[in-house]
């Protein structure tokens, strides 16, 4: 798994754990509800787009989570069960 991938799981993670969807997540950080869809981590030439630091920091505080369990989650990547249940949509 690549960097890119480390960081936008991370973002899935996190999400579920709080119990929201990426959308949802989206929507409790002050963001457009589309702003994490998988289809603009890629831009139309197939380069990735990265989430900006505020971005991320939106994440972290609209979720409680310290930028030390962002940074173990993308170091470390999730657990496999993580993984699942983050790729898993919530209702």
């Amino acid at each position: 798994m690549d960097n890119h991938q480390r960081v936008w799981n991370a973002i899935d993670v996190i999400a579920h754990r709080a119990g929201l969807s990426t959308s949802g997540l989206a929507k409790a950080a002050g963001m457009d509800p589309t702003a994490f869809n998988r289809s603009k981590r890629v831009d139309g030439h197939g380069r990735p787009h990265w989430p900006s630091v505020e971005t991320i920091q939106r994440v972290l505080d609209a979720t409680g989570t310290t930028w030390s369990e962002f940074a173990r989650l993308v170091e470390a990547g999730p657990t496999a069960a993580e993984s699942e249940e983050a790729t898993t949509p919530v209702s």
